[in-house]
């Protein structure tokens, strides 16, 4: 939903001085100016979205990707914090600084959150949390974004993706060099938690060929999912004819973390369409990491 737009409209205030990703004048002035032209298009009032953004997430995590391509695309200045896994948790379940980390935004140990003057948030929380919230907020006051179609057979191939995606990424993820996992009790709790939940790390491993294989034939079957091309990442493919969207805010965060597995195979389409959609909203990859 778009911010309504009064008959009159106010003039646009100057653009934030909000902490960005990317640093120097010249980069901070183009994304300043995108905003505007995006939401003077769109019909809505730039300034709606408040000044110095932070996302609190966890690098490997697909949800706080979510978010990140959502602000990258709409050319949102943010800045990114990042948590150790097991900071916020209970120690008894291998956890540590229970009060601190996300919960001390929203009483609860789940990222990503979106903190900023102005950010609505739920009564007792000084932070906006789930993904899926923080993109529909942003989308509606930086210039929209198209919304998810329902595609069954979008939704039924990320019901079958998800599960091959989880055995090769849990036993990974924990190997690589981001603050996520960067403390031993952050593994510590990762094991404890997934283990008690019936994932089988050891089973998992050994089971890596067959996965391999299995992820491959699922990115092939991807491929002719793709409809469109965007024209505002030099004509990639995405999976709509209108361009990026909602439906590929679902899709990317899980292709992101298959680039942390070696020997998958990538349909040179589907890479394209990750690569490219990432790197417009300057995120990276796992591929040099992949084990």
């Amino acid at each position: 939903l778009k911010p309504a737009v009064a008959q009159t409209q106010p003039a646009l205030p100057s653009p934030p001085a909000a902490m960005e990703v990317v640093r120097g004048t010249a980069e901070r002035a183009r994304l300043r100016l995108m905003r505007i032209l995006n939401a003077i298009h769109a019909g809505t009032v730039a300034p709606y979205l408040p000044e110095d953004l932070t996302l609190h997430m966890y690098e490997t995590c697909p949800y706080c990707a979510r978010a990140m391509l959502v602000l990258g695309w709409l050319h949102v200045p943010y800045e990114r914090e990042f948590y150790g896994y097991g900071e916020g948790a209970d120690p008894a379940d291998g956890g540590y600084n229970p009060k601190g980390g996300p919960v001390a935004f929203t009483g609860q140990k789940k990222l990503p959150i979106l903190a900023g003057p102005g950010v609505p948030c739920p009564d007792g929380m000084t932070g906006l949390p789930e993904s899926l919230d923080i993109c529909s907020y942003i989308a509606a006051c930086a210039g929209g974004l198209p919304s998810s179609t329902g595609r069954k057979e979008i939704s039924e191939w990320i019901e079958r993706f998800e599960p091959v995606m989880n055995k090769l990424c849990r036993p990974r993820v924990i190997k690589l060099p981001y603050k996520d996992y960067a403390d031993k009790r952050d593994v510590e709790y990762a094991v404890k938690k997934y283990t008690k939940m019936g994932f089988d790390y050891a089973a998992a491993e050994a089971e890596t060929p067959q996965l391999v294989k299995q992820a491959s034939i699922l990115l092939a079957e991807l491929e002719p999912m793709l409809l469109g091309h965007c024209h505002t990442v030099g004509g990639a493919p995405c999976l709509n004819k209108w361009g990026l969207g909602m439906d590929d805010v679902l899709v990317l965060p899980l292709l992101r973390n298959m680039t942390m597995v070696k020997d998958v195979v990538w349909p040179p389409k589907v890479h394209e369409y990750l690569a490219s959609a990432c790197a417009k909203a300057r995120i990276d990859l796992f591929t040099k990491h992949a084990c």
